[in-house]
């Protein structure tokens, strides 16, 4: 607008002096403006600055040809701090005005003559190749030599493998290398595509851009193309992490591979993208542990976690990012979750170190008691803030679980089942129980509770194991421990199972086969053996010859200390002392004795025989028998000691009543026997040294009598008289019948009295 003022101004003035100057040549003005082009359109436009500095020249061109007429200008100008320029005092002629070859420094060339659809008082009038304007005739001021210079400018940048991503809140990092993948920057004026060009060594460029024109620039592993919009593609597993124009920190905010660059009148050198190179989650399985059982939670391993970073980064983080398989409950950092408060939209975010390892405790509770494992899905995330796409799980095997008690079986396997009170210290010996592998090998140990349970949780699927119970405190990995009970302790019998039955051999060793469940019956069942009680009859009359007396049922007895009864005796041998035993009207000599079986005989419960024992004493003396015998609890166990039912026997005094006819004349007391003279009756007394009847007889038909209650060693009084008198009745009198008398006394069979 200012140079149509100007013109204008400039007319009016020639018109003014047309009358002054009709003798004379026209005196004219030629000039106009050199301007930076910045958009390269020919136009100048409103912004685009004047350029200071640039020489021009005015050439006379008489003949038209657009060759100078002299290698001297007819006038040089120089363009103000506006380019401004103007030739004065020039005479009207044919004239063209030659613009700088080579262009100024700074400039690349001119940029488009007389632009198609550029008024001419926009327009640019320069060549550019020669820098010459066409030839003119000027008869007039004339300010429409315009020359338009054209920079290269353009945008360029750098791609970095930003392994740390925003963290720093820079797009940095070394080149990007993608081996045979190539990157390409893609440029865009809106969404019309404008060029291509492929990322070298992380470096690309744009050149001889239009100025004042906002540009979209994106990365893709495709080239643009006239019908693409901006976006960007990246391998897999690879991401954006950030874009930037700029010297100083920053991005703009949006990691998506494009980014917008106004470039006005100066190329822009930092439009850089970051991208790396996506973590990894390792999928580890960790060596299988002991199940916690129950309600109880178990470690998982750091170690169990893991990632790398294929880009050289490091991991920060990783995240749970689902409720873990084959677990009740997870607890991360003290704060336990379970299938209904696991945060399914979020995760759980855990910090670790630069392998992904987590540095907050991680536990676990399987929901299975038998051999299981726990799956925990996660993410990791690296040092640029970037998550896997893909997910790891870090799997927690766990080991079955065998669990039994021990049993105070008092009963035994008559009732056919493992069971009673449970029992762990035996005659306050601690009982400890092991798992055995098929080498004898103790993989696992447990010391039995004051309930008799006991735990095994290293137990692995398919697998057969021992199961053993004993005092002996061995250790894990030692070899076959003996199977040892408390003295007077035995085993009644083992079973792994909810119902009636045993293992057939009560050893203490119990055949586990661990499937893929728990087992939580492994029962074993032991007893204290019973104890014979011995005890010494009262001394009875001995029944002598070969007669037998009645053992008395007190004779025997016995106790089972843990509770239980006594159900059978069994003699073991033949007694002594004894020519005959008979126990329920069966009779034995030391000749039919059964020795390897011994004789049973069943008891009640305090072990008194419920059958009728008897003996026949070898001796007539003083005497006795001795009956060893065991006893059999309710267990059906027998004891190991051995007790004696001893039945001692009175001696026996016998002999003759005769009826001495010829007196001691042959210093002989014998005869007739006796027992009735003159009708009455006679009796025999034993009397002790108080006088008392200890023993009576009614003397047989042949003189003979028998006292079987005299004691040995004991010196007693014989008696004999028709007076009747009872035991126990004191000084018994000696009375004969009328008319006999006492002719003499003799213990022996020699003469004598």
């Amino acid at each position: 607008m200012k140079r149509r003022l100007t013109l204008t101004a400039f007319v009016v003035t020639s018109i003014l002096c047309l009358s002054q100057q009709q003798a004379s040549a026209q005196i004219i003005t030629i000039g106009d403006r050199v301007w930076y082009d910045v958009n390269r359109n020919g136009r100048q436009d409103s912004g685009e600055p004047g350029i200071a500095g640039v020489v021009v020249k005015l050439f006379a061109d008489n003949n038209a040809d657009n060759i100078a007429d002299n290698t001297s200008p007819k006038a040089t100008a120089t363009t103000d701090a506006n380019g401004m320029y103007t030739f004065n005092n020039i005479t009207a002629g044919l004239y063209f005005v030659q613009f700088p070859i080579p262009v100024p420094t700074g400039y690349t060339g001119y940029t488009t003559q007389s632009a198609t659809g550029v008024p001419q008082d926009q327009w640019s009038a320069c060549n550019v190749n020669t820098g010459k304007t066409g030839t003119h005739n000027f008869t007039a001021t004339y300010l429409f030599k315009d020359a338009g210079l054209l920079k290269n400018i353009g945008i360029s940048g750098k791609a970095f493998n930003d392994v740390n991503g925003l963290t720093d809140n820079t797009v940095n990092g070394s080149a990007v290398s993608l081996g045979s993948t190539v990157l390409y920057a893609n440029l865009y004026k809106g969404t019309t595509f404008v060029a291509s060009t492929v990322i070298t060594n992380g470096d690309y460029s744009f050149a001889n851009l239009p100025g004042n024109t906002n540009y979209t620039i994106s990365i893709s592993t495709s080239a643009g193309n006239a019908s693409t919009t901006p976006s960007s593609v990246l391998p897999s597993g690879w991401v954006n992490t950030g874009e930037f124009t700029g010297t100083t920190a920053g991005n703009d905010g949006t990691p998506n591979g494009l980014l917008s660059v106004s470039l006005g009148t100066a190329s822009i050198s930092n439009a850089n993208f970051g991208i790396e190179q996506l973590p990894t989650p390792t999928s580890i399985t960790a060596a299988a542990q002991p199940n916690p059982g129950g309600t109880n939670s178990a470690t998982v391993p750091a170690a169990t976690f893991g990632g790398t970073d294929p880009d050289g980064g490091t991991i920060s983080a990783l995240r749970i990012t689902a409720f873990p398989g084959g677990a009740t409950s997870i607890t991360v950092n003290n704060v336990t979750y379970t299938a209904a408060n696991f945060p399914t939209s979020t995760g759980i975010t855990v910090p670790t170190n630069a392998s992904g390892q987590p540095t907050q405790t991680i536990t676990v509770d399987p929901a299975s008691e038998g051999p299981s494992s726990v799956t925990i899905p996660f993410k990791v995330t690296d040092n640029a803030g970037k998550e896997s796409t893909t997910t790891g799980t870090a799997t927690i095997p766990f080991l079955g679980i065998i669990s039994g008690n021990v049993f105070n079986d008092v009963d035994g396997m008559t009732d056919n089942m493992v069971d009673g009170t449970g029992i762990n210290k035996p005659s306050g010996q601690q009982l400890y129980a092991y798992l055995l592998n098929s080498a004898g090998l103790v993989i696992d140990a447990a010391t039995v509770t004051t309930t008799g349970s006991f735990t095994f949780n290293k137990a692995a699927a398919n697998t057969t194991y021992t199961a053993v119970i004993s005092t002996t405190n061995a250790a894990i990995g030692s070899s076959n421990p003996s199977v040892a009970l408390p003295s007077n302790w035995v085993n009644t019998g083992e079973f792994m199972g909810s119902t009636a039955g045993s293992d057939g051999t009560p050893n203490g060793l119990l055949s586990v086969s661990l499937g893929t469940a728990s087992i939580s019956n492994a029962n074993f069942g032991i007893e204290q053996l019973p104890t014979p009680t011995g005890s010494t009859a009262a001394a009875q009359p001995n029944p002598g010859g070969t007669n037998s007396a009645t053992v008395p049922a007190a004779t025997f007895s016995g106790t089972d200390p843990d509770a239980g009864t006594i159900s059978a005796l069994r003699i073991t041998a033949f007694p002594g002392g004894a020519t005959s035993i008979t126990v329920n009207n069966v009779t034995y000599t030391a000749a039919n004795f059964p020795t390897s079986t011994g004789i049973t005989v069943p008891t009640n419960t305090s072990g008194q025989p419920t059958q009728t024992i008897k003996i026949d004493p070898a001796s007539e003396g003083p005497s006795s028998v001795t009956i060893p015998f065991k006893v059999t609890d309710n267990a059906g166990k027998e004891s190991t000691t051995t007790g004696t039912a001893t039945i001692p026997f009175l001696g026996i005094i016998s002999g003759n009543v005769f009826n001495d006819v010829d007196g001691m004349t042959d210093n002989m007391v014998d005869g007739t026997g006796i027992n009735k003279p003159s009708g009455q009756q006679l009796y025999a007394y034993l009397l002790n040294s108080a006088g008392l009847i200890i023993d009576t007889a009614t003397v047989t038909a042949t003189g003979s009598f028998i006292f079987n209650k005299a004691a040995e060693n004991t010196t007693y009084t014989a008696v004999i008289s028709t007076t009747n008198a009872a035991i126990g009745s004191s000084n018994a009198s000696v009375a004969l019948p009328s008319n006999w008398v006492n002719t003499g006394e003799q213990i022996g069979g020699v003469t004598g009295n």
